[in-house]
């Protein structure tokens, strides 16, 4: 499936890439940012092999709407919360 038919996608992550990688915003928070660079980038090869917008735990179509607030997403949200969710202590 082509997400990114428009472009829209790449647009909004070319420029995160850009802000991510003045030095300003490294110098200030350099984990985040270079987490978040990385992101982006792993997000617009992505976009160039056809696989984005696939969540890489489910396989299945990751929302529109989660792709608008975080164009880096890699997972859905489901898959996302499962991430985070640590394992029951027994």
């Amino acid at each position: 499936m082509k997400v990114d038919e428009t472009g829209e996608f790449r647009a909004a992550l070319l420029r995160m890439k850009k802000k991510l990688s003045g030095p300003r915003l490294v110098r200030q928070n350099p984990p985040v940012s270079v987490a978040t660079l990385d992101q982006v980038n792993e997000a617009l090869r992505r976009l160039d092999d056809d696989s984005y917008g696939v969540c890489t735990g489910c396989f299945m179509v990751i929302p529109r709407g989660q792709l608008l607030m975080r164009p880096y997403a890699d997972t859905c949200s489901d898959c996302a919360g499962r991430k985070r969710t640590p394992a029951p202590v027994s």
